[in-house]
Parts: C-alpha cells; structure tokens; sequence
C-alpha cells in the first residue's frame, strides 16, 4: 500500500506536488495558530473571578483581562449591605474600581487583537488558498488533457471525463482545507466578539452596581 501511495505521488506533476506540499504547510501553522487562540478563550488555570474580588482589589488587572477572555469571571449582582464608608470613601473606591476596569479593559483589547491578528492570518490564508486551487486548476487543465490521451487509447470525451475528474480531485483538496480553516477560523472569531460584549456588560453592570449600592 505504501508503494501504491509513492507511485501515485511520483506520477504526479510538479505542481500538484508542490500544491500538495503546501495545503499541508498551511494546515500545520493554521493549526498552530488555532491552538494558541483556542488556548487563551478556553484554558484559564486559576480559579473563576468574581466581581467581589474585583472590587477589593484582590485581582491584577492582567489576570482580571485572561480570565474575561476566558469567560471565567462571573458576571453576577453583588447582593451586600452599604459598607460603613462615608460618601468619599465610596467614591474612592468606585474611582479604584474603575482604574482597574480600565487597566483591565486596555489589556483585553490587548490579547484580543494579538488573537484576531493570527484569526486575520489564516482567512488571509484561505483566499490565497482558494487562489492556488484555481490556479493549479486553470494551469493545469491543458497539460492533464495532454497526459491522458497522450498514448491515444481514449476517445476525446472519455478524456475529458478523465481529464474533469483529476482537475476535480485537485480543487476539492484546496476548497476542503479552505472550507475547514475558515470554518475554524468564524468560529473563533465570533467566540471573540461574544466575549468582548460580555465584557463590556459586565463592566456596565458592575460599575452601575456600585453606584447604586445602598
């Protein structure tokens, strides 16, 4: 079976070869770079935050910006009592809250454009993809007609059926990987969106909380 696999891949034009090569290519580094964002949205080793922690202080804005990005922190009412301070001490503390709100939010935007950078990479990828998978179909197209009737056996249709279905084999391999990463790619990319809104509700809610704590 291994010699069939080498024979067929030897019988192949140089390009084909050299597109194959690269699908491969591609697919390896999309992969790496799907890792990398799917690492960040959904492993958060630490313990979930909540905005308790958050309004004592207790969290660093980094740590507070992985977790949003992770969706681990829990966006819930802080249900508790006015605390014993005096109007300035509650608006020191709200001024507090929000400096790390914003620290936290400066680096949120931070990781999350460093993940759309790579997410932008590969659908980059997939149009160039795309691109070489007509190219490899439009270049090669004369020359696969040529090889099929070159030892003169076939009739004319019987080698463009045979001449349409190697074409066809090759574009499939380029619109699979494309259909693939783009797949992956929307839906990272929308994980993304999602979590950045959650956490601009979250910072919403949490700052309106605060105000309005009696």
């Amino acid at each position: 079976m291994h010699t069939v696999y080498l024979l067929f891949w030897v019988m192949q034009p140089t390009y084909v070869r050299l597109f194959v090569v690269y699908l491969v290519a591609i697919t390896a580094v999309s992969i790496v770079r799907f890792v990398k964002v799917g690492t960040s949205l959904y492993l958060y080793s630490d313990e979930p935050i909540s905005p308790e922690k958050i309004v004592s202080g207790l969290v660093n804005p980094d740590s507070i910006a992985e977790a949003a990005l992770a969706n681990r922190i829990v966006w819930k009412v802080i249900r508790q009592n006015r605390s014993n301070l005096d109007d300035v001490q509650e608006r020191a503390q709200r001024e507090k809250v929000l400096v790390i709100l914003r620290t936290s939010g400066a680096q949120f935007l931070r990781l999350r454009k460093i993940l759309a950078i790579d997410l932008k990479a590969i659908n980059k990828a997939v149009w160039l993809t795309l691109l070489l998978s007509c190219l490899v179909v439009v270049y090669g197209g004369p020359s696969t007609f040529s090889d099929v009737c070159n030892n003169g056996k076939l009739p004319a249709l019987a080698c463009l059926v045979v001449t349409l279905g190697q074409l066809s084999i090759r574009l499939s391999l380029g619109l699979a990987v494309c259909a693939a990463l783009f797949a992956a790619s929307s839906f990272f990319d929308h994980t993304l969106a999602r979590r950045q809104i959650l956490w601009r509700y979250g910072c919403e809610v949490l700052m309106n909380e605060l105000s309005t704590r009696q």
